[in-house]
């Protein structure tokens, strides 16, 4: 037994060292930027401070009590957590979450993020071994800095979009695969993980696939006529498709956002602005396509623009295609008429960095709140409510 042990270690100590060195490295980091354990700081920053790590944590609490993947109450009133899923938390090693107690919801995230970049040094030594038949210490080297490069170092808290970078050295590894010696499995599983984990990511891969494939087959294939190209092409293009169908069950949630029975709004003289002026609406927000917010938007211009009976258009801006997170107070207080916006979904963490309401952060923590209900309350139906909305007035000059 000790013997074959050896010998695994020996036969796959690069691939091994690939996926240590990136991780001990991105821990070594963490403790000089004092992460905790190693300090009082910690990974999400950004949308993933007030976006990610709340919706990963409802989908830790729903794989550890058994809730509904399905349907939450936990945001905008109720919402389809199946599509959240599908941008935020699909990712197969998400499950290590069911490990951690809730209060250790955010070293077990970090545990995920440090995984991620060492199996992207890994695979990404897997290829190198197969592309270059390198079998020297090198492979660790150029495998570390694919896994530690500048797109990871500056997008890491965008820890959905890691799969996409963990698992292309993969998919690549299969591809080649598939035009040498017509073996597809790999291939086609890798690029079904990618589609499965995140569909935007997964976009940008296939369009790299697209422009790649061409180059690497003529390479590998450039004196064996047409016949072997139309083949393998066809061979190509199939497995992509079942890899794309593989993963049907993620996409087709996205798919079906806001496919839903027509709304029927009220009919009176009380909401007829049809011989108003003609008046346009711009609502910005960061929120991505899929999200709940980003659905609400689209549910306020439909009902916006039927009960003005036109006189009344809303251009929504999503994706943060209208403002920027950073842009977002400053496109209101200019607005439309000068170039800004007129609405925005503006999250506690932009006032507290933006509006000099530093308290305001402490209310994004995912466990904040008790539940929907009693943020409604506070908020809406309070002393306290219209105090932080008289002071948020105050410190904008916007309502």
């Amino acid at each position: 037994m000790k013997i074959k042990v050896k010998q695994f270690f020996g036969r796959h100590k690069l691939i091994l060292a690939s996926f240590a060195f990136p991780a001990l490295i991105m821990v070594l980091a963490f403790a000089v930027t004092e992460i905790y354990p190693f300090g009082g700081n910690q990974i999400a920053v950004i949308d993933m401070y007030h976006q990610y790590v709340p919706f990963l944590g409802e989908l830790q609490y729903k794989l550890q009590e058994g809730g509904s993947l399905f349907y939450t109450w936990n945001g905008a009133g109720g919402s389809n957590f199946w599509n959240l899923i599908a941008y935020y938390g699909a990712s197969p090693l998400n499950l290590l979450l069911v490990l951690f107690p809730k209060k250790f919801l955010m070293e077990g995230i970090t545990l995920i993020l440090v995984i991620k970049v060492g199996l992207a040094g890994s695979f990404m030594a897997m290829y190198l071994k197969y592309a270059d038949k390198a079998r020297d210490w090198g492979i660790v080297a150029f495998a570390t800095m694919y896994a530690l490069c500048s797109y990871v170092l500056a997008y890491y808290w965008c820890i959905m979009w890691m799969d996409a970078v963990m698992l292309l050295p993969l998919c690549i590894l299969g591809l080649n695969r598939l035009i040498d010696n017509g073996r597809a499995v790999l291939y086609t599983v890798s690029l079904a993980l990618i589609v499965f984990s995140n569909y935007y990511m997964a976009i940008m891969v296939c369009i790299f696939i697209m422009f790649y494939y061409p180059v690497l087959y003529f390479i590998k294939n450039r004196a064996r006529g047409a016949k072997k190209c139309v083949t393998t092409t066809a061979r190509a293009v199939f497995f992509s498709l079942l890899a794309v169908v593989m993963a049907a069950v993620m996409l087709l949630a996205v798919v079906s956002v806001g496919v839903a029975e027509e709304p029927t709004y009220a009919k009176s003289s009380e909401y007829d602005a049809s011989g108003d002026a003609p008046f346009t609406l711009y609502f910005t927000s960061v929120s991505v396509t899929g999200d709940s917010h980003t659905t609400a938007m689209y549910a306020f211009q439909e009902a916006v623009e039927a009960l003005s009976g036109g006189s009344v258009t809303c251009n929504v801006y999503a994706d943060g295609t209208g403002s920027s997170s950073e842009g977002e107070l400053d496109d209101l207080k200019t607005g439309s008429m000068m170039g800004g916006m007129d609405i925005a979904y503006i999250s506690f963490p932009t006032l507290s960095t933006q509006a000099g309401l530093e308290w305001m952060a402490m209310m994004n923590s995912g466990y904040f709140w008790a539940d929907y209900e009693h943020m409604t309350n506070t908020l809406n139906n309070s002393e306290i409510g219209d105090q932080i909305f008289s002071e948020i007035q105050e410190k904008t000059g916007l309502i």
